[in-house]
């Protein structure tokens, strides 16, 4: 089985006094305030099967939500052949917790400049 994690950010165009809770990010369809939420699902035999929903916020980081998910991958009894993960997963911490579970994964690497470093 393959597992897929997903960062989801639906724009939010509602008062700006009720904002607790969202996700704020560079200008994307007219706004910069989203609701955010991850997504872990299956691709078994070409069907997607959603695993687990979790919201997201700047209180909470993409490891924190890595971490539960891996959580619920650690109590299926199933073999994960790997994990794709969204670029948003691409950090020092995420990687070492997919270490730790002994997951193989594939994330986009974020280019900054005309190198990597």
């Amino acid at each position: 089985m393959e597992v897929c994690v997903d960062l989801h950010l639906r724009p939010y165009y509602g008062d700006e006094d009720d904002t607790d809770g969202l996700y704020y990010s560079e200008a994307k369809r007219g706004t910069t305030a989203f609701h955010a939420y991850a997504t872990l699902y299956a691709r078994v035999k070409n069907k997607q099967y959603t695993l687990a929903v979790s919201p997201s916020s700047r209180r909470r980081t993409a490891s924190s939500v890595l971490a539960e998910f891996l959580g619920v991958l650690d109590g299926l009894d199933t073999g994960v052949k790997a994990v794709y993960l969204d670029r948003g997963f691409y950090d020092s911490k995420c990687l070492t917790l997919l270490q730790a579970h002994n997951y193989a994964y594939v994330v986009p690497i974020i280019r900054w400049g005309k190198t990597i470093q």
